[in-house]
């Protein structure tokens, strides 16, 4: 369900049918990429070629990283990160968002509040708050804040989709 209450209405991405198996390419949309890396834990790491809009052909374990491991080795690396929103926490002096994936010093999503402010138009929320549990995948370049805390900052609306369904 959405999490203001009413209907999640269905995107056209939810039906789009996906074949192949090994490493023939799958031609995929976010949702239910989101949700297939949310529900096969294994899959980010596997061999399989997937055709992203943006990316091109890409094999799953050259794109794909959850949250929690993604470090300062990674630094400059364009990646599809995914996991669930722990807690979100806004930074009024640098007018940021922070959707963050565990502590302090695990690795987060930095939002400017502007595009926060998109987000919540696109996913029809009221508070930005209700990220937190979450699934989200974003795509973006791995960077170090000053503290050596890992972060990729959302450029644009599109780069990021979240799944407010607990599977």
């Amino acid at each position: 369900t959405h999490p203001n209450g009413g209907r999640n209405n269905r995107t056209q991405d939810e039906f789009d049918e996906y074949s192949g198996s090994g490493t023939t390419v799958r031609s995929m949309r976010l949702r239910p990429l989101l949700r297939l890396l949310a529900s096969q834990p294994d899959f980010y790491a596997s061999q399989q070629i997937l055709e992203i809009n943006g990316l091109g052909a890409v094999r799953a374990c050259d794109v794909f990283l959850p949250f929690k491991s993604m470090s300062v080795m990674d630094q400059g690396r364009c990646l599809g990160v995914f996991g669930t929103i722990a807690s979100v926490q806004y930074v009024q002096e640098d007018r940021t968002v922070w959707l963050n994936s565990g502590n302090v010093m695990e690795p987060s999503i930095c939002v400017p509040v502007g595009i926060a402010t998109l987000l919540l138009e696109q996913f029809q929320i009221d508070y930005i708050d209700l990220f937190t549990g979450a699934s989200v995948l974003m795509f973006g370049t791995v960077r170090v804040s000053q503290r050596g805390k890992p972060y990729v900052l959302l450029d644009a609306p599109q780069y990021l989709m979240v799944d407010f369904v607990q599977l």
